[in-house]
């Protein structure tokens, strides 16, 4: 019985010390940053919407750009005007997973200034297949993420991902940027390969669409006012091959130029509606002299100012930065313009018309846009 007893005790001490120390090595290490304030490595790739939830309650930041991989990649905070600046951006967020992660930063934060990307405003309906469940937004919400925050401290799997972090190299800056581009068989690393694989996903995602219900969008925005918080609404820039795809789609609701009626149209509905000013809309989704650099898709000479016809880099970032830093009186409407209800027809029409510049100019990327299209 003492002997049952003694083994017993060794077993149970045994298995506290390892967890002791398995938790001691992830805390230190803690490759996903849930619980240090620091730049991270290539292993938060794709963990970004988890991890930066607790980076968001750590830091309390004042001013925030709530974003996709656009903003991931290409907008850098830390030259934005004012204190405590942070990209809470992550891959790919349906307007529904925008909502949560709006009620996350207002539970968890005292927040003035967001930049809110509103590159899509549809809602599908259909439920998210991401786990959502570390965007807390109630105190019951709160407890359960906190327990499985506890839970990564104990696990063998962040126990690899704390191995291979060691010694590599900064892949997110410090305000949640990510400074490398991952190049892989599934992204494409040539190129030519990286705009092919983007164009395609851009198109079948657009033959996909079948509806456009803004009730969450509409939601969001009376949320943002009723808050208090300062928001802007802002339109990442794309390259003008996948605006030409979007205006030769037959799908309408895949068209930026409609979207944007859209988002100017339900924005002033909104304010109408609460008895207040709409919030500024920043479209940086122009053809201009950025938008436009040629693709050499032959010797996939890197560009420079996009990775492939989605994803801007840093240099063009900083451009929509310094726009937003300049006053208003001052800026270049060719690289930004706000939109409202005065103005939209004018500026689609013009778009069109620069758009058909470009198709005239050239002829074999709008008609390699268009065979794109067809298959």
């Amino acid at each position: 019985m003492k002997l049952t007893k003694t083994y017993l005790t060794i077993w149970i001490l045994s298995t506290l010390l390892f967890a002791l120390v398995l938790g001691g090595v992830n805390y230190v290490i803690d490759p996903l940053k849930y619980y240090h304030q620091a730049p991270g490595t290539r292993e938060l790739t794709g963990f970004e919407q988890s991890h930066k939830v607790w980076q968001v309650k750590m830091r309390q930041p004042e001013t925030l750009v709530l974003g996709n991989s656009r903003t991931l990649y290409g907008f850098d905070v830390s030259r934005l005007q004012g204190e405590q600046r942070f990209n809470y951006s992550f891959p790919g967020p349906t307007i529904e997973e925008v909502e949560k992660q709006f009620e996350n930063m207002q539970y968890s934060t005292q927040a003035k200034t967001v930049y809110l990307v509103v590159d899509g405003i549809c809602s599908s309906g259909k439920t998210s297949s991401r786990d959502l469940s570390g965007l807390f937004s109630t105190n019951f919400e709160w407890l359960k993420a906190e327990f499985m925050r506890a839970k990564y401290l104990i696990s063998l799997d962040t126990l690899k991902a704390s191995f291979k972090a060691v010694n590599k190299s900064i892949f997110y800056d410090d305000f949640g940027r990510r400074v490398s581009f991952v190049f892989s068989a599934q992204s494409g690393e040539k190129l030519s390969e990286r705009v092919k694989i983007r164009e395609g996903f851009y198109i079948k995602r657009g033959k996909n669409s079948t509806q456009c219900n803004t009730e969450i969008y509409e939601r969001l925005l009376t949320k943002a006012h009723t808050s208090g918080i300062n928001i802007s609404l802002m339109l990442n820039p794309t390259h003008v091959r996948l605006i030409n795809i979007s205006a030769q789609s037959s799908i309408p609701l895949n068209s930026h130029l409609n979207m944007k009626r859209a988002i100017v149209s339900v924005n002033a509905a909104v304010a109408a509606n609460l008895n207040t000013k709409p919030f500024p809309i920043y479209d940086f989704n122009l053809i201009n002299q950025y938008t436009t650099e040629p693709f050499d898709l032959v010797s996939n000479t890197e560009p420079k100012y996009w990775w492939e016809s989605s994803h801007y880099k840093k240099a063009l970032g900083d451009k929509l930065v310094d726009w937003l830093n300049t006053p208003e009186n001052e800026r270049d409407a060719s690289i930004g313009v706000s939109l409202a209800p005065q103005n939209i027809d004018q500026h689609i029409n013009l778009q069109l018309r620069q758009l058909a510049d470009w198709q005239q100019a050239n002829p074999a990327a709008a008609i390699e846009s268009m065979q794109r299209i067809e298959n």
